[in-house]
């Protein structure tokens, strides 16, 4: 599958408001901004396209958004995609796909690692019971009625010092 069929694969299933993979070219990254606990980095893209076209691509990123508001990313060296490419070929040299297109496929790569790992590629949720108020009102019912069961109702008032029942002067329990 493409790039373009990955990205179709996930817009069917109806949660993504954007899915997009790009290059990134030196001096892009913001110094400092890498945060890798919380998988995020900050850019700052050079807006004239032939001003952008002089400088090297140094990565490639992949990003999406889902419709609940969750926000994920991914980011690959060019030195990262050259390893994937070489953990991956089939023989001691790089495929045809690869030498011809190495942009293309970068970008394959690192969208396919965002989307394999964190992204949904399935319509299955869709028909997936929804969990509603009255099922979960239900549930908590018989949690409580379950652990009703646990306990003796018993008027009177428990000795400390031996746990048992002793009368209420007006229960009449003994």
């Amino acid at each position: 599958i493409g790039y373009g069929g990955l990205i179709q694969l996930a817009m069917r299933t109806g949660a993504y408001i954007n899915i997009n993979a790009t290059d990134v070219r030196e001096g892009e990254i913001v110094d400092g901004s890498r945060d890798r606990m919380r998988g995020t980095m900050d850019f700052e893209w050079i807006e004239d396209d032939a001003e952008r076209e002089k400088k090297p691509i140094i990565g490639y990123v992949a990003y999406y958004k889902l419709i609940n508001g969750m926000e994920k990313m991914v980011y690959m060296s060019k030195a990262q995609v050259d390893a994937h490419e070489q953990r991956n070929r089939k023989g001691q040299n790089m495929t045809k796909a690869w030498r011809d297109n190495y942009d293309e496929m970068a970008l394959k790569t690192v969208l396919r690692k965002l989307l394999s790992k964190w992204g949904m590629l399935s319509i299955d949720y869709r028909s997936a019971p929804k969990f509603s108020a009255s099922a979960s009102e239900s549930l908590a019912n018989a949690i409580a009625a379950e652990d009703a069961q646990d306990f003796i109702d018993a008027e009177g008032t428990v000795d400390v010092d031996t746990g048992e029942i002793v009368a209420d002067s007006d229960s009449g329990v003994a």
